[in-house]
Protein backbone atom coordinates (compact mmCIF):
# COMPACT_ATOMS: atom_id res chain seq x y z
CA UNK A 1 0.00 0.00 0.00
CA UNK A 2 1.45 3.15 -1.02
CA UNK A 3 -0.29 5.32 1.46
CA UNK A 4 -2.84 5.25 4.33
CA UNK A 5 -4.41 7.14 2.20
CA UNK A 6 -5.59 4.30 0.16
CA UNK A 7 -7.25 2.98 3.66
CA UNK A 8 -10.25 5.08 2.86
CA UNK A 9 -9.96 6.70 -0.42
CA UNK A 10 -12.85 4.15 -1.88
CA UNK A 11 -15.11 6.05 0.88
CA UNK A 12 -14.78 9.51 -1.20
CA UNK A 13 -18.54 10.53 -2.07
CA UNK A 14 -20.13 13.55 -3.03
CA UNK A 15 -20.63 14.46 0.28
CA UNK A 16 -20.39 13.15 3.71
CA UNK A 17 -22.74 13.28 6.43
CA UNK A 18 -19.80 13.29 9.41
CA UNK A 19 -18.16 15.80 9.95
CA UNK A 20 -14.52 15.98 11.87
CA UNK A 21 -14.89 18.12 14.72
CA UNK A 22 -11.15 17.88 16.38
CA UNK A 23 -8.21 15.37 15.62
CA UNK A 24 -4.85 14.85 16.06
CA UNK A 25 -1.74 14.08 14.50
CA UNK A 26 1.47 12.27 16.12
CA UNK A 27 4.55 15.32 15.63
CA UNK A 28 7.02 12.47 15.60
CA UNK A 29 5.13 10.36 12.21
CA UNK A 30 5.81 11.69 9.14
CA UNK A 31 3.97 10.39 5.75
CA UNK A 32 6.88 7.71 4.94
CA UNK A 33 5.87 6.17 8.00
CA UNK A 34 2.34 5.39 6.81
CA UNK A 35 3.03 2.92 4.06
CA UNK A 36 1.07 0.49 6.46
CA UNK A 37 0.81 -3.04 4.49
CA UNK A 38 -1.73 -4.73 6.34
CA UNK A 39 -4.35 -3.01 9.21
CA UNK A 40 -6.94 -4.71 11.25
CA UNK A 41 -10.02 -2.78 11.34
CA UNK A 42 -11.80 -2.90 15.06
CA UNK A 43 -15.24 -1.67 15.41
CA UNK A 44 -15.81 -1.42 18.60
CA UNK A 45 -19.94 -1.87 19.44
CA UNK A 46 -21.91 -3.29 22.10
CA UNK A 47 -23.75 -5.03 19.56
CA UNK A 48 -21.69 -7.75 18.05
CA UNK A 49 -23.94 -7.74 15.04
CA UNK A 50 -24.06 -3.64 14.24
CA UNK A 51 -19.56 -4.16 14.83
CA UNK A 52 -19.35 -7.29 12.47
CA UNK A 53 -21.62 -5.75 9.87
CA UNK A 54 -19.34 -2.58 9.96
CA UNK A 55 -16.13 -4.13 10.07
CA UNK A 56 -16.90 -6.61 6.92
CA UNK A 57 -18.18 -3.21 5.33
CA UNK A 58 -14.53 -1.58 5.68
CA UNK A 59 -13.03 -4.94 4.61
CA UNK A 60 -15.17 -5.38 1.86
CA UNK A 61 -14.22 -2.04 0.36
CA UNK A 62 -10.94 -2.60 1.66
CA UNK A 63 -9.39 -5.89 0.65
CA UNK A 64 -6.09 -5.32 2.55
CA UNK A 65 -7.86 -5.00 5.86
CA UNK A 66 -8.87 -7.46 8.23
CA UNK A 67 -11.86 -7.52 10.74
CA UNK A 68 -10.47 -7.43 14.65
CA UNK A 69 -13.39 -10.43 14.98
CA UNK A 70 -11.83 -12.21 12.40
CA UNK A 71 -8.34 -11.92 13.32
CA UNK A 72 -9.34 -12.82 17.31
CA UNK A 73 -11.55 -15.58 15.85
CA UNK A 74 -11.46 -18.67 18.31
CA UNK A 75 -10.19 -16.40 20.87
CA UNK A 76 -12.33 -14.99 24.33
CA UNK A 77 -11.57 -11.42 23.41
CA UNK A 78 -12.96 -10.56 27.02
CA UNK A 79 -10.34 -12.28 28.56
CA UNK A 80 -7.25 -12.27 26.64
CA UNK A 81 -4.17 -9.66 27.65
CA UNK A 82 -1.81 -7.45 26.14
CA UNK A 83 0.93 -9.84 25.67
CA UNK A 84 -1.83 -11.99 23.74
CA UNK A 85 -3.21 -9.58 21.51
CA UNK A 86 0.39 -8.40 20.37
CA UNK A 87 1.55 -11.87 20.09
CA UNK A 88 -1.90 -12.47 17.54
CA UNK A 89 -1.36 -9.47 15.76
CA UNK A 90 2.74 -9.79 15.03
CA UNK A 91 2.35 -13.35 14.20
CA UNK A 92 -0.23 -12.76 11.74
CA UNK A 93 1.90 -9.61 10.32
CA UNK A 94 -0.50 -6.58 10.77
CA UNK A 95 1.76 -3.37 11.32
CA UNK A 96 -1.51 -1.08 12.02
CA UNK A 97 -4.40 -0.95 14.18
CA UNK A 98 -7.57 1.22 13.44
CA UNK A 99 -10.32 1.78 16.16
CA UNK A 100 -13.25 3.23 15.75
CA UNK A 101 -15.65 3.43 18.56
CA UNK A 102 -19.09 5.63 19.65
CA UNK A 103 -18.12 7.92 22.08
CA UNK A 104 -21.47 9.62 22.91
CA UNK A 105 -25.44 9.89 21.76
CA UNK A 106 -27.43 12.73 22.51
CA UNK A 107 -30.31 14.15 21.23
CA UNK A 108 -30.60 17.73 19.90
CA UNK A 109 -33.81 20.06 19.95
CA UNK A 110 -33.64 22.39 16.74
CA UNK A 111 -35.06 25.10 15.77
CA UNK A 112 -36.13 25.67 11.67
CA UNK A 113 -37.22 28.61 10.42
CA UNK A 114 -40.38 28.96 8.92
CA UNK A 115 -40.28 30.96 5.66
CA UNK A 116 -41.74 33.00 3.40
CA UNK A 117 -42.50 32.56 -0.64
CA UNK A 118 -43.56 36.32 -1.58
CA UNK A 119 -40.79 39.34 -2.08
CA UNK A 120 -39.90 41.81 0.43
CA UNK A 121 -42.60 44.55 -0.26
CA UNK A 122 -45.44 42.06 0.20
CA UNK A 123 -43.79 40.71 3.37
CA UNK A 124 -43.01 44.45 4.90
CA UNK A 125 -46.90 46.52 3.88
CA UNK A 126 -49.97 46.10 5.14
CA UNK A 127 -51.08 43.51 2.31
CA UNK A 128 -49.02 40.33 2.68
CA UNK A 129 -48.93 38.95 -1.07
CA UNK A 130 -47.11 36.22 -0.49
CA UNK A 131 -47.41 32.59 1.47
CA UNK A 132 -45.70 32.23 5.16
CA UNK A 133 -44.97 28.98 6.07
CA UNK A 134 -44.37 28.63 9.99
CA UNK A 135 -41.00 27.42 11.95
CA UNK A 136 -40.66 24.34 13.85
CA UNK A 137 -39.25 22.30 15.91
CA UNK A 138 -37.22 18.86 15.60
CA UNK A 139 -35.22 16.53 17.30
CA UNK A 140 -31.89 15.59 15.65
CA UNK A 141 -29.96 12.36 16.96
CA UNK A 142 -26.15 13.25 17.19
CA UNK A 143 -23.57 9.86 17.25
CA UNK A 144 -19.89 10.79 17.96
CA UNK A 145 -17.06 8.54 17.22
CA UNK A 146 -13.30 8.58 17.43
CA UNK A 147 -10.78 7.28 14.98
CA UNK A 148 -7.81 6.15 16.42
CA UNK A 149 -4.91 5.20 14.22
CA UNK A 150 -2.15 3.30 16.24
CA UNK A 151 1.20 2.39 14.55
CA UNK A 152 2.44 -1.50 15.60
CA UNK A 153 6.05 -0.71 14.73
CA UNK A 154 6.22 2.30 17.09
CA UNK A 155 3.82 0.86 19.83
CA UNK A 156 1.62 4.02 19.98
CA UNK A 157 -1.00 5.69 18.82
CA UNK A 158 -0.17 8.04 15.45
CA UNK A 159 -3.51 9.71 14.55
CA UNK A 160 -6.74 10.72 15.93
CA UNK A 161 -9.76 12.27 14.90
CA UNK A 162 -13.41 12.71 16.46
CA UNK A 163 -16.23 13.30 14.26
CA UNK A 164 -19.73 13.79 14.64
CA UNK A 165 -22.84 12.57 12.35
CA UNK A 166 -26.87 13.08 12.45
CA UNK A 167 -29.78 10.73 12.47
CA UNK A 168 -27.79 7.89 11.21
CA UNK A 169 -29.94 4.53 10.28
CA UNK A 170 -27.52 3.01 8.47
CA UNK A 171 -24.10 1.42 9.86
CA UNK A 172 -22.78 1.38 6.39
CA UNK A 173 -23.33 4.79 5.26
CA UNK A 174 -22.64 6.17 8.64
CA UNK A 175 -18.98 4.17 8.16
CA UNK A 176 -19.06 5.91 4.54
CA UNK A 177 -19.30 9.37 5.58
CA UNK A 178 -17.06 8.78 8.65
CA UNK A 179 -14.24 7.06 6.63
CA UNK A 180 -14.79 9.91 4.20
CA UNK A 181 -14.79 12.78 6.46
CA UNK A 182 -11.09 11.12 8.28
CA UNK A 183 -9.62 11.08 5.39
CA UNK A 184 -9.90 14.56 3.93
CA UNK A 185 -8.52 15.75 7.73
CA UNK A 186 -5.79 13.46 7.17
CA UNK A 187 -4.57 14.91 4.00
CA UNK A 188 -5.55 18.41 5.29
CA UNK A 189 -3.08 17.95 8.06
CA UNK A 190 -0.61 16.77 6.49
CA UNK A 191 -0.52 12.84 7.68
CA UNK A 192 -1.09 11.75 4.15
CA UNK A 193 -0.84 12.61 0.73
Amino acid sequence: MKNLLYLFVFFIIACSSAKVVSSWKDPDTTIRETNYEKVMIAVLASNEGRRRAAEDFLAQKYPKLSPSYQVFSGVDEKSIDKEQVKNILTNQGFDAVIVMRLVDVSKETNYVPGSYSGGFYGYYGSYWGGYYNPGYYSEDTKYTVSTDVFSLKKDKLVWSAVTETYNSTKIETTIEGIAYSVTKEMKSKGFLQ
